[in-house]
């Protein structure tokens, strides 16, 4: 009690730390994300990335396929463009976006955000996948051991909580420069802030296992989880499926945009999964 000054002063010290940093945020926000750097002194490759609604097949069900919203992030060319930029976030959801993730986390308004609507990333969209037989030609002189792979390796990753494709979207990126196919899903159990659905509807968070967890119903809050995480599951291995079907297939909405992995995916060495937080108990499961 005889302290409670030195208390109060932390505490409004704390504030003008946090309002500072807010401040210099809105301020000098760090719009242009870099393309990640070399390593062992090979050169990363470009990165396209392509947006669509991949059709699943329901685990165990004969029901027609529905659709997930996803993102695909590849190798195109190598080392040939590194200064084309797209926005983070799509501006069509951006403020959506943005509104959803601040009322479902801090209770604060959306604008918060607004530095993740200017920030841009090295992406190239709808952009050719790399054809490793006509890049390794190229390679050939140089004795390295890319030329002896014919085929992209795969990756599924899945977002975590208050997540979705967009938000993770650099550590992909980073997979997909290195020659990885990464593929990533908006999860359909409430996890994440918001999502657009193939008919332009809206699915947003599930606060009913927050509010649990509140309520001090932890066994019906761990059972609500395991349920979201039970239809994280089917929803990854379904993608999987229709990942692997990519090689064989393609699909026409990348038809559409000129885009194809035909003949081109790792589909003998299987598939990686990836995630963070609730994604990588989804990956893990």
């Amino acid at each position: 009690k005889t302290w409670w000054w030195v208390s109060l002063g932390m505490n409004i010290t704390s504030g003008l730390f946090l309002f500072a940093s807010l401040l210099l945020i809105v301020a000098f926000p760090a719009v242009n994300i870099s393309h990640p750097i070399t390593t062992n002194g090979k050169e990363k490759y470009d990165v396209g990335v392509v947006d669509f609604f991949l059709p699943v097949q329901k685990e165990g069900s004969d029901e027609e396929e529905c659709f997930v919203s996803a993102r695909l992030l590849y190798p195109t060319t190598k080392g040939r463009n590194k200064t084309t930029m797209i926005p983070h976030l799509n501006p069509s959801m951006s403020n959506i976006l943005c509104d959803a993730t601040m009322k479902y986390t801090m209770k604060l308004p959306g604008w918060v955000l607004h530095t993740w609507c200017l920030a841009q990333l090295p992406l190239l969209r709808n952009a050719e996948p790399i054809d490793l037989e006509r890049d390794d030609d190229d390679d050939k002189n140089n004795n390295s051991d890319e030329s002896k792979q014919q085929s992209l390796p795969l990756v599924i990753y899945s977002h975590g909580l208050f997540g979705n494709y967009v938000t993770y979207t650099y550590q992909p990126l980073c997979l997909a420069a290195a020659g990885y196919v990464v593929l990533m899903l908006d999860h359909g159990d409430g996890s994440a802030p918001v999502v657009q659905k193939r008919d332009g509807s809206f699915l947003f968070h599930d606060e009913h296992c927050a509010k649990l967890s509140r309520d001090g119903k932890h066994l019906e809050h761990i059972r609500a989880r395991r349920s979201q995480t039970k239809q994280r599951i089917s929803e990854l291995l379904s993608a999987t499926q229709s990942l692997l079907n990519l090689n064989e297939t393609n699909i026409p909405q990348l038809q559409s945009l000129g885009v194809s992995f035909v003949n081109k995916l790792d589909v003998e060495n299987g598939v990686t999964f990836m995630g963070h937080s609730f994604g990588g108990a989804t990956a893990l499961s």
